[in-house]
């Protein structure tokens, strides 16, 4: 390691803290504890306060937009770069598009000399018209701008180099993808004994013979949430002894969709809503299996929690989502918007506890195999290492 005085300096920039201490605090702790110089700016939340509290880095809080905003992104340009040019920062790694978009632009104009842009997804992929084309653009401008480009999983990344977005020998993919792998010290099948399982029902408010069906992640179209809600009715309508358990915050909708999807959830007896929680894992003890139902991903991370859970899982042939689950040996896959496949996938595996046991094993076994986090976060240092000849 660098003498004291000479500790690696590196920010790492992202649109909202939580998207940081959900994907990357372990890393960011093993960074700190390695002696690098580690800032983390992203808008100003609870979480950023924990990177300080918790791992002793230094925070530059910001108020960085996830949609368009011309003059407020600009702010956040100049922001940052007064502050790269003050702290001359050896690396600055920005993470997801808004960030990538500003974070790479900053650097750029701050001549800061290795900038790391991870895309963690593809938003273009559901946007239309003028905005389409924008976010086209500001893509390419991130990637460009980056000295080093990381994609988390291979289907992003062939749809990337598809879309002219960048050369197919322009990015790295680090291990079998992923932002950082996951936490198995938290994430695995021990979290679903019959104790567990019984107590997270409880408290879920959910029966204790029933079959729970489970959704994680935002309450968007996107997700596919009004297409799982469509199945979810017609299987109960079968299957009365079936519940489904949602798990997540409602995403910014126009008020007319927010309300319908709302209203279906709440008006159902069979559907358990729960907006964010703090430990997710007590939810994954509950559940049966997880459908994931969605239009576009990076790298899904409650399909790898869940799997990491040992649970099986049904999603669709989305970017990010085949990435994950291994169709026939970790669970099923069937195609986007296809609601009569999706209904059939559900079905099969409220049917056969045997091939829910089945490809919960076997999930739980790729996930320690491939995506276990201790191995991704020392990926990431040795990437972040050869960036500083002194380290």
């Amino acid at each position: 390691m660098a003498a004291a005085d000479k500790k690696p300096k590196l920010l790492i920039i992202a649109s909202l803290a939580s998207t940081l201490w959900v994907f990357y605090r372990g890393l960011i702790e093993r960074l700190c504890e390695m002696g690098f110089d580690v800032t983390v700016a992203a808008s100003d939340d609870y979480d950023l306060g924990r990177f300080e509290r918790d791992f002793g880095c230094r925070v530059f809080p910001m108020k960085i937009s996830r949609r368009i905003a011309p003059f407020q992104d600009l702010a956040c340009v100049v922001r940052l770069v007064q502050l790269m040019r003050k702290e001359r920062f050896g690396l600055v790694h920005a993470h997801t598009p808004k960030a990538g978009l500003i974070g790479m632009t900053a650097s750029f104009l701050a001549c800061v000399p290795n900038r790391v842009y991870t895309m963690h997804g593809l938003p273009i992929e559901t946007a239309t018209g003028v905005k389409k084309e924008l976010l086209r653009q500001a893509e390419r401008l991130s990637l460009g701008l980056a000295t080093y480009r990381l994609i988390v999983s291979q289907s992003l990344a062939r749809r990337a180099v598809e879309l002219g977005l960048c050369r197919d020998d322009a990015y790295r993919i680090l291990a079998e993808g992923s932002a950082c792998g996951v936490d198995r010290r938290r994430f695995s099948s021990a979290v679903r004994t019959p104790d567990r399982i019984a107590k997270a029902r409880k408290n879920l408010d959910l029966p204790p013979e029933a079959l729970i069906v489970g959704f994680v992640g935002r309450v968007t179209p996107d997700k596919g949430i009004d297409c799982l809600l469509d199945v979810f009715e017609a299987v109960q309508k079968k299957q009365p002894n079936v519940y489904l358990l949602i798990v997540g915050d409602f995403d910014k909708l126009d008020k007319k969709t927010h309300r319908l999807l709302e209203s279906r959830m709440v008006s159902n007896p069979g559907i358990r809503y729960q907006s964010f929680v703090e430990d997710i894992v007590p939810c994954y003890s509950a559940m049966d299996f997880l459908v994931l139902p969605s239009k576009r991903e990076g790298f899904n991370y409650a399909l790898l929690e869940a799997a990491a859970c040992g649970l099986p899982a049904i999603t669709t042939r989305a970017i990010g989502c085949v990435d994950v689950v291994v169709e026939g040996q970790t669970g099923l896959i069937v195609e986007i918007n296809d609601r009569v496949g999706l209904e059939n996938a559900v079905e099969k595996l409220i049917e056969s506890f045997k091939m829910r046991q089945d490809y919960g094993a076997a999930a739980e076994k790729r996930i320690a195999e491939h995506f276990d986090a201790e191995r991704l976060i020392d990926k990431h240092i040795k990437l972040y290492q050869s960036f500083f000849k002194a380290v």
